[in-house]
């Protein structure tokens, strides 16, 4: 059973309390909760309630949320308690649910699975007004919390194990929780969402079902969340079908901030502990997927690192300025090049000044923090879609490529670290036609150019440190001076590796093949 499924089962919960489909200018109850049901429908679920109208108030009981994972060969399922929507009598709608409302997801199939929840808030107050093609659903709260209360795996409880209930605590808190959502109608349904929190927290406190012997407890937050996405959603699309669904036009363009934070964690297995701590600034996640491309990335910003005891021998402390990522690829077939890019950074790395001691107690070499940024980008095309399940099996069962790189651009290398930095950029056409050239290989038309500082008297640091032999520092010394020129300053070179449209291979013009 993959997480994901669970992972957003539950995101359904939560967007399906927390956005409105309505679209009148003077909205009732009942128009107010058809939204909901329809805004649900439009990702594929299939709803069942009990409805009961008293007076201006529409009471709603037993809600059930289910779809299909014909793939998987299961039913997801999510059911609610009660909620009620009342008339204001100024053409909006008030949301009220209890101040602890229940919440269960079952999976059927082969791995029979079922999760028990509350979604526990205070002073928790929902309106929803509208406009004929436009409706506004805004909510507060001054505190909210998700806890689990159960899992059950074929039919047994875990809070029935031998060593007793393991889930001590599981469970998010967020104070002063407040978010807008503004749904539009018209050839497709867009949905704009805003969700801001105070300080947030999350805990999991688990012992070992078997025995009670084993635990792991992980707790963290930071001092602020936000939230954002936008969504576009085409009638009648079948989420099981993510390449159809981003052909009829379904995006979503989303992420989330976090402020400065911290997270802890604590592993007993057999009477012995691990113990360790993170704490960053704050950082950043952003996810866009439409029919031209998914893109996926985020950072940290100023991130430490403390790990002890277990089976690591001594502790460990590491630092960060800034780690971040980001992947930008195609998703569906073209018989064209699309773009693809991905960039990563690993900046400003520090270790300890006990672990540098182990291996360099002379600190013969520099303790200059230590930096690793790649910035590459090009443009390949894919043969199939790389979301559609049945493509990608076909693509493994015949052992066909998924697709061609058509052209590789590197638009920033940097690796810093001992006192040695290399700094690169190039750009590379690929010939597919050619696969002659290069014995099997596509060929490869272009430039790479590349600088480094400090190879030398690293080399000779790791000789004095008796990690490298003299000889093997000579041999990499000669392979340097095969494939580098020597740059303007102190202990730099240089290199310009071209490969040619006549297939020939050069270095600083020399030829290597």
């Amino acid at each position: 059973m993959t997480m994901h499924k669970i992972g957003g089962a539950w995101v359904a919960a939560s967007a399906f309390l927390m956005t409105t489909g309505a679209a009148q200018a003077d909205i009732t109850p009942a128009e107010a909760w058809q939204g909901w049901k329809d805004y649900m429908t439009a990702f594929g679920y299939e709803i069942t309630a009990t409805e009961a109208m008293s007076g201006d108030t529409l009471t709603v009981t037993d809600v059930a949320m289910g779809f299909d994972v014909p793939e998987e060969d299961m039913t997801v399922s999510v059911t609610l308690g009660e909620m009620s929507f009342a008339d204001n009598g100024d053409g909006s709608v008030a949301v009220s649910i209890p101040e602890s409302l229940p919440m269960t997801i079952a999976i059927t199939g082969p791995e029979a699975l079922e999760v028990g929840a509350t979604f526990d808030t205070v002073d928790f107050v929902m309106t929803i007004s509208g406009a004929p093609d436009a409706s506004v659903s805004a909510y507060s709260a001054a505190a909210a919390r998700i806890a689990l209360t159960d899992v059950t795996v074929e039919g047994t409880s875990f809070s029935e194990a031998p060593g007793g209930a393991p889930f001590r605590d599981v469970s998010i808190e967020m104070a002063d929780l407040a978010g807008e959502t503004l749904t539009n109608l018209g050839d497709l349904r867009r949905v704009e969402q805003t969700i801001t929190t105070g300080a947030w927290s999350y805990r999991m406190d688990v012992v070992d079902p078997e025995s009670a012997q084993g635990s792991f407890l992980i707790n963290g937050g930071s001092e602020s969340l936000i939230m954002t996405g936008t969504s576009t959603l085409p009638e009648g699309i079948d989420m099981n079908d993510m390449s159809g669904a981003l052909r009829a036009g379904f995006t979503v363009d989303g992420g989330y901030e976090f402020g400065p934070g911290m997270m802890q964690f604590r592993f007993e297995e057999d009477g012995s502990v691990t113990e360790g701590r993170t704490q960053s600034a704050g950082g950043d996640l952003r996810i866009v997927m439409d029919e031209s491309q998914l893109l996926y990335g985020g950072g940290t910003n100023d991130l430490s690192f403390e790990i002890a005891g277990g089976d690591i021998p001594f502790p460990v402390a590491m630092t960060m300025a800034r780690y971040g990522f980001e992947l930008m690829t195609p998703v569906m077939q073209s018989d064209a090049p699309q773009a693809f890019s991905l960039q990563v950074l690993l900046g400003d790395f520090t270790m300890s000044e006990f672990i540098w001691a182990l291996f360099d107690p002379a600190a013969q070499l520099p303790r200059d923090p230590a930096t690793i940024e790649v910035d590459l980008s090009g443009m390949a095309r894919l043969f199939f879609d790389v979301l559609d399940p049945e493509q990608m099996t076909a693509v493994d069962a015949g052992g066909e490529a998924p697709g061609e790189l058509n052209a590789l651009s590197l638009d920033a290398l940097t690796v810093s670290a001992a006192g040695v930095r290399l700094v690169g950029t190039g750009a590379v056409e690929i010939d597919n036609t050619d696969i002659v050239t290069y014995d099997g290989m596509p060929k490869p038309v272009g430039s790479v150019s590349l600088n480094l500082t400090g190879a030398n008297a690293l080399l000779d640091s790791l000789v004095a440190l008796g990690f490298l032999p003299e000889d093997q520092a000579m041999g990499a010394r000669m392979m340097m001076g095969l494939f580098a020129v020597a740059g303007e300053g102190e202990d730099e070179l240089d290199s310009t590796i071209e490969f040619t449209q006549d297939g020939q291979l050069l270095a600083n013009g020399q030829r290597l093949r």
